[in-house]
């Protein structure tokens, strides 16, 4: 499972994400870390690049939960990684509504947005909004990938539409 975390930039143009999901990011981060640990699955959190000049006390909470590098990994934001590989490496890609959820869902992978999303109306990403519907999501096995062309013809449908509506 990669978390993408989302930087403050991002969640700025998500209005409807205030109360979209039950907790914010940071408690979120923490329990998938946990069921990590408890050996669900392997988590790899990265947290954005626009989060390289955040306060080191904003990132060490972060950094602090890769304490059991065999099963948490933290990919720090002036790390160079490629996002699109992770993404492709992973069963499950999870995020608060950053753009990634789009990306890795247009690959074809496995996606989970926790709350609000400026594509959630164009049934791209699974949206959630306990930790306990996640969880589910996550202990589901994960056999087979979305129909990729299903879903890259609606992510090309919401690019279409963003580009009008900013118009």
């Amino acid at each position: 499972v990669s978390y993408f975390v989302s930087s403050d930039f991002e969640l700025v143009g998500i209005p409807e994400l205030e109360n979209s999901f039950q907790t914010d990011q940071s408690e979120l981060v923490s329990t998938l870390a946990k069921w990590a640990e408890e050996g669900h699955f392997k988590l790899v959190i990265r947290l954005h690049p626009n989060m390289a000049n955040s306060p080191t006390k904003d990132l060490e909470v972060y950094n602090t939960l890769s304490g059991n590098k065999k099963f948490v990994e933290v990919v720090m934001p002036s790390e160079e990684i490629d996002s699109y590989a992770l993404s492709k490496a992973s069963d499950h890609v999870v995020t608060s509504g950053s753009t990634i959820g789009l990306e890795a869902a247009y690959l074809g992978v496995n996606t989970v947005v926790c709350g609000a999303s400026q594509y959630s109306a164009f049934n791209i990403a699974s949206h959630v909004s306990t930790i306990d519907e996640l969880m589910v999501i996550l202990k589901q096995p994960n056999e087979t990938r979305p129909n990729a062309s299903v879903i890259q013809a609606q992510c090309i449908d919401m690019i279409i539409s963003l580009k009008y509506f900013n118009r």
